[in-house]
């Protein structure tokens, strides 16, 4: 079973240059930490069952500042209201035919919407939602986004999973795919109680041996 590291980032209104730029450098001093020889791609989650703590835009800049160091990256939107996609695809991201949906219900690899030369996405939106019924009474329900991901494995150096506001399938399934988990949080009391809740819901998956 996979040792999973989390890391919490702290929610500032600081520029999206400012933080892109501060993240690079931090790629550039760790990036033989954060991409071990050992994974053909790294699988990092942005997640908190808290909503509006900026796992979205923590998403964008972390891929910017992995894009800018030299590698590849595949995105995925994992939450329904399609936060991320809406960034990229503006009014087109409610027209995408083939999803991150299709992808986890029929177990198959969909191709991504290239963003730039270095940064790919599978985009989502409302009909994600259906997967909350849906993945629970699923054989291996739990793990089918690890396996949807292991069709990419050569293809890019890193993939970051933008997770919906619940600990609800959809996050477990990425917690379960995951190498590494960055938490976004803000500084208030509510922030501790999510940690707390987030932190044991890492540990059950790691006990339970839910992790692919």
């Amino acid at each position: 079973m996979r040792s999973v590291h989390t890391i919490y980032i702290l929610s500032i209104p600081l520029p999206l240059d400012g933080i892109t730029v501060k993240l690079y450098d931090t790629v550039k001093r760790y990036n033989t930490v954060l991409h071990e020889s050992a994974y053909s791609m790294r699988i990092i989650a942005i997640a908190n069952q808290k909503g509006g703590v900026g796992k979205t835009p923590t998403t964008v800049n972390i891929a910017f500042a992995l894009a800018r160091a030299g590698y590849k990256i595949l995105l995925v939107d994992l939450d329904p209201q399609g936060s991320l996609s809406e960034y990229f695809l503006a009014d087109q991201a409610d027209i995408q035919e083939i999803t991150i949906y299709n992808a986890l219900s029929d177990l198959q690899r969909i191709e991504p919407l290239t963003i730039t030369t270095q940064i790919a996405l599978l985009p989502a939106h409302d009909e994600l939602a259906g997967a909350e019924l849906e993945l629970p009474s699923k054989v291996h329900g739990q793990k089918r986004l690890a396996k949807v991901l292991s069709f990419y494995q050569t293809d890019y150096d890193f993939c970051l999973l933008d997770c919906p506001p619940s600990l609800g399938i959809l996050t477990i399934n990425a917690l379960a795919s995951a190498h590494q988990v960055v938490i976004p949080v803000k500084t208030e009391i509510s922030a501790e109680r999510a940690l707390k809740r987030i932190k044991n819901t890492i540990k059950d998956i790691q006990t339970l041996g839910v992790s692919y």
